[in-house]
């Protein structure tokens, strides 16, 4: 196809793939005379290889029991995105590791992880094109790049869990109390009117005591979490013991 005409001797060829391979040749052309052109030979062709950026400097910026920070130096250009994987193998193959999702920003949070384990971390770019699909919509395509370096941690051990009492606060309310956790920025309570659940989170507290309205007559159950603070994600610990507690009905 003709990519374009010029006076001079470069051209710049846009609306191309990461990932090909692009062949080029060049023809002189001129007037012949009567208002017409005259096309020389075409040139010997030339191969120009294109592709996807790699990240790099991919790195652990904090690191907690269950969540990890991650940060890398992104790829420029429009319509590129990334992917982080995750393993808990150092040599991270592709059978071994796992995609924790794809990100436009260069940052990402990994969690829900296992206390004191190590885990290994790289991240590749993609560039992202829709084609139309024969049904009126469009289907997305990617072409990736190689992957970085990879980045290692060892979570810390979980917050220990609280020990949580309960006693009637009022006729209609219940107060739960606990101990203090050390590391922790706070406290999730939950509420279940089951033992087995599931637990509603109910609120999260910075006091070790928390007052909750109930009905008459029901049984409820209630466990305790403390946890801190990784950048905006919380941290959480162990599950305290399950405390169940009901106010009685008053006989008619």
């Amino acid at each position: 196809e003709l990519v374009g005409t010029v006076t001079g001797t470069s051209l710049t060829s846009g609306d191309i793939l990461p990932n090909r391979n692009y062949y080029y040749k060049v023809e002189a052309v001129g007037d012949d005379g009567s208002g017409g052109t005259i096309s020389g030979e075409l040139s010997d062709f030339v191969i120009v290889r294109t592709n996807v950026g790699t990240p790099t400097n991919m790195k652990v910026t904090s690191t907690g029991s269950s969540v990890v920070a991650l940060s890398w130096t992104g790829i420029s250009g429009a319509n590129v995105n990334y992917e982080v994987w995750r393993s808990v193998y150092p040599d991270m193959t592709a059978q071994n590791s796992f995609c924790l999702g794809r990100y436009s920003s260069t940052s990402s949070f990994s969690k829900l992880l296992s206390e004191n384990t190590n885990y290994y971390y790289r991240v590749r770019a993609y560039y992202y094109y829709y084609v139309d699909n024969g049904e009126g919509g469009k289907d997305i395509k990617r072409i990736y790049g190689s992957y970085s370096n990879i980045a290692t941690t060892k979570t810390k051990a979980r917050l220990a869990a609280p020990t949580v009492n309960i006693t009637k606060a009022s006729a209609t309310s219940l107060k739960l109390s606990w101990n203090q956790i050390t590391g922790a920025a706070g406290y999730a309570v939950y509420r279940s009117e089951s033992p087995e659940g599931p637990f509603t989170l109910l609120t999260t507290t910075k006091n070790l005591a928390y007052t909750n309205t109930v009905t008459v007559g029901k049984l409820y159950y209630y466990k305790v979490v403390a946890y801190s603070m990784l950048s905006s994600v919380p941290d959480y610990g162990k599950e305290s013991n399950v405390c169940c507690c009901m106010i009685p009905a008053t006989p008619a």
